[in-house]
């Protein structure tokens, strides 16, 4: 018996978002685990609460996912089968991806991992960057302090130096 080759899916949900974050969750993770099951799940991309275009059942704001995934061609109609008894769906569809919308699909999905990876090494730097400022902060703390004592002291002995004559002073003025 011979392999039955697989093709490529994108699939986008949009579900009522007057359900509560509970019920909307269940329903993602009814539609993913379905879909887990059957095929091979490339990307999930939740778009979350979005307002609709128009309405639809006379509701105005839909929760979004969009599921990228590989499988055998019966497994979209089981799917479509599924989303239609599915209560809490608003519209859903499902759509072959030919070889444009694939090369456009394999560079997105790399530029978002070359952002995740460029983010991670900027954590990395900002960190590298706190630790030295760290390390160096005790001797430009004490640096700082000594500037503070330089600037201070004169002053101090001026004021001392004031207070004793006009100490000195009222000691005149009452004898």
């Amino acid at each position: 018996m011979s392999e039955q080759v697989k093709h490529s899916y994108e699939s986008i949900i949009i579900v009522d978002a007057s359900k509560t974050d509970d019920e909307i969750q269940a329903i993602v993770n009814k539609i993913q685990t379905l879909i887990e099951k059957n095929a091979t799940i490339t990307n999930i991309d939740v778009w979350g609460k979005r307002k609709l275009a128009y309405p639809i059942n006379y509701k105005n704001d839909g929760y979004y996912v969009l599921v990228n995934f590989d499988s055998v061609a019966d497994f979209p109609k089981e799917l479509d089968r599924v989303y239609g008894i599915t209560d809490g769906l608003l519209r859903t569809i499902i759509t072959r991806l030919g070889d444009a919308e694939l090369a456009a699909f394999a560079k997105k999905l790399e530029s978002k991992k070359a952002a995740a990876k460029a983010k991670k090494a900027e954590e990395v730097t900002a960190e590298k960057a706190e630790a030295k400022v760290e390390e160096a902060a005790p001797v430009e703390a004490k640096e700082e302090a000594a500037e503070v004592v330089a600037e201070v002291a004169p002053v101090e002995a001026e004021a001392v130096v004031e207070a004793e004559a006009t100490a000195d002073a009222i000691d005149e003025v009452t004898e």
